[in-house]
């Protein structure tokens, strides 16, 4: 078997935008791996670099480079576009008969499909997307909870803290102190 450099040389030339869609997915591979390389140290420097990397794929038809989907779940357009109308209307109530009706599907058959792509029902995942979001505004401003359940499309701050307990794991206010503040550990002074 050859090289690498072999192989590369004897592919076929790539078009343009071939070769723009693979200088982009090098760059959001990159992106994506210093992500997840700050991910725990510096959060506010993690969201950077993916928002970084879903600006550069926006930006792309890279979505056609993909498998397609399997039989049985949503296809690709299907899910950008229930993705992007969810992140869009994060602050309002979201039906799934909304969802499907986007797509020109019943709710019912709907709801299978989204499950089996998503391993989750519509509304666990808005509930996820809205709850990613409030954390990013955490991080960014210094906005109160109430305010920030608030735009989120949560009815008060205690509905707000209990799912964001139920999906993170933990209190909004714990993982805002926790994540907003990069403090660096004192080391103790031996005393003499």
């Amino acid at each position: 078997m050859g090289s690498f450099a072999e192989i590369k040389s004897t592919a076929p030339p790539r078009s343009h935008s071939e070769c723009c869609n693979m200088q982009t997915l090098s760059q959001v591979a990159r992106l994506l791996r210093e992500a997840k390389t700050v991910l725990y140290e510096d959060t506010k420097c993690a969201y950077c670099y993916l928002d970084q990397a879903e600006a550069l794929l926006s930006q792309q038809d890279v979505y056609s480079h993909f498998k397609p989907s399997q039989p049985g779940e949503l296809s690709l357009w299907q899910m950008r576009r229930v993705g992007e109308y969810i992140s869009q209307n994060c602050d309002a109530p979201i039906r799934t008969s909304s969802l499907a009706a986007l797509i020109g599907l019943s709710a019912s058959h709907f709801s299978h499909l989204f499950r089996k792509t998503f391993g989750m029902t519509p509304h666990a995942y808005a509930t996820r997307m809205r709850i990613e979001a409030a954390c990013k505004t955490m991080l960014d401003t210094e906005e109160p909870l109430t305010h920030i359940a608030h735009a989120y499309g949560f009815c008060d701050q205690s509905h707000f803290s209990r799912t964001f307990r139920r999906v993170i794991g933990t209190n909004p206010q714990a993982w805002r102190q926790r994540y907003s503040h990069e403090e660096l550990p004192l080391r103790e002074i031996p005393r003499r």
